[in-house]
Parts: C-alpha cells; structure tokens; sequence
C-alpha cells in the first residue's frame, strides 16, 4: 500500500544519513566477491543522490566479504545492509 508521499507505506519513515526518506534500495547479490565491493561503493560514492540504501545479500561467501562490508558500513555517506 502506497502512502500519500508515493512510498510504501513501511518505508515512509525510513531515513538515510542527512538526506530525507529513503527512494529506491541497490541491491547487490555476492558470493566470495570482497576484492569487488570495493569497486561498487565507489560508484555508489560518486552518486549525486543518496537517498537509498545499499543492500548486500552474501550467498555463504567463505572469503572476507563479511569483513570488507563491515569496513565500508563505518564510513559509508548512506546506509547499509548485509544479509
């Protein structure tokens, strides 16, 4: 069900860091893919809007991806989850 502002309605009080409701969420899938993340925050760094969210959904890596993502998430402009 859409709320008045056009969102869902579970999400129209979902903020990002500093920039209002969230708009739409990136999705990532990954399995044993660390040395690629890196890669796709920087794009996602060099976007002029930040209002989303990037999700990581990790298929049982047994690389560092879990370590390389918790890094990334202490600096991040904008939100993140992994799952």
């Amino acid at each position: 069900m859409l709320s008045a502002s056009g969102l869902p309605a579970k999400h129209q009080n979902a903020k990002g860091p500093e920039m209002g409701l969230l708009l739409f969420t990136v999705f990532t899938a990954t399995f044993n893919r660390a040395d690629l993340l890196a890669r796709v925050y920087e794009s996602l760094c060099a976007q002029s809007c930040r209002n989303f969210e990037w999700l990581i959904v990790d298929d049982g890596s047994t690389d560092d991806t879990q370590s390389v993502v918790e890094a990334l998430k202490q600096h991040s402009p904008f939100p993140i989850r992994y799952v």
